[in-house]
């Protein structure tokens, strides 16, 4: 005979004979995630689980699933630890001086699961190809990293040529030495590309 748990789940009894045990009751035993929007609602959760009698541990904590970063937290009655890796929510790059948004494709850079993910596109105006633009430093590797090719275009007939994406070791997403782009203003540079900080 199934019964429900401080926390609403419906799990077997040990008197239940294993072959007849319901699948869906012994998932339901399994923690749940729940999902809510904000900090403030994680908060809110937690109280309510504990104004239900819950008694929330290290060992049994709480789970949500935060829609506004995009990560896992687990509440163990002290504090919220992240269960799914670095996490930060999308946020704008902007420009060094004499560099520009290529064709509406604002620089963007987030974290998720430890993964970086830069996304846009930047156009040359005289700017300096060691310093396109600089990456916030909870995004940054400890050292100079390449973090991929990228294929630039410009001038009329869209000539075509490629860029190496790197990280310097100040923190500049850069690409002189390692491009055939040429000097003149105009060129666009994708700067789509994903990493792993080391």
């Amino acid at each position: 005979m199934s019964y429900i748990d401080q926390r609403g789940h419906r799990v077997p009894a040990p008197t239940d004979p294993a072959q007849r045990a319901d699948l869906t009751a012994l998932s339901l035993s399994i923690p749940s995630i729940r999902t809510v929007v904000s900090e403030t609602a994680a908060a809110q959760y937690v109280a309510a689980l504990q104004g239900a009698g819950v008694r929330i541990s290290e060992t049994d904590p709480a789970f949500v699933y935060r829609l506004d970063t995009g990560n896992i937290q687990a509440w163990n009655g002290r504090e919220w630890a992240d269960v799914t890796g670095k996490n930060y929510p999308w946020e704008t790059l902007p420009m060094s001086p004499d560099w520009g948004v290529g064709g509406g494709h604002t620089p963007r850079i987030c974290m998720r699961g430890g993964v970086v993910y830069l996304s846009g596109a930047v156009i040359t105006a005289g700017g300096d190809h060691e310093n396109i633009l600089t990456i916030p430093s909870k995004f940054r590797p400890s050292r100079e990293q390449f973090i991929g090719t990228t294929v630039t275009a410009n001038g009329a007939d869209f000539d075509s040529t490629y860029a190496e994406l790197r990280i310097t070791s100040y923190g500049q997403l850069a690409i002189k030495n390692y491009s055939t782009i040429r000097s003149g203003h105009g060129w666009i540079i994708p700067i789509s590309a994903s990493y792993v900080p080391w």
